[in-house]
């Protein structure tokens, strides 16, 4: 999933940084629809112990997220104190359409067999 993909990335990239992320990177949806998609604290999180600014940490954070050129974010931006903000591509719902369409192929498939070859 795409969430499990981003804190996957937040992580890392906070690694490559030298920065140690805490145990659960939280990743979730701004209240407010122009912050993005996704939102992340882990700047506002790691800062103190870094001996930098939260935003500094996050502007660092969102270089290396948008070095790394992760599949479905349009956009990776930085805002307020520190928070990390993705804006996803519609290329995101394609791959859960298509997955979804799979699985339901799959299921109706075996559906019409006969009982005794199920």
């Amino acid at each position: 999933m795409i969430r499990d993909d981003l804190i996957d990335a937040l992580t890392d990239a906070a690694t490559s940084l030298g920065l140690e992320p805490p145990a659960a990177v939280a990743l979730e949806v701004p209240r407010q629809r122009e912050h993005g998609d996704w939102s992340s604290n882990l700047a506002l999180q790691v800062a103190k112990s870094s001996g930098r600014s939260p935003r500094e940490v996050a502007g660092e954070l969102a270089e290396v997220l948008r070095n790394a050129g992760l599949p479905h974010v349009a956009a990776i931006e930085v805002a307020g104190p520190g928070f990390v903000n993705f804006t996803l591509a519609p290329t995101w719902l394609h791959d859960v359409v298509r997955d979804i369409a799979a699985a339901s192929d799959a299921r109706s498939s075996a559906n019409w067999l006969p009982v005794s070859l199920r």
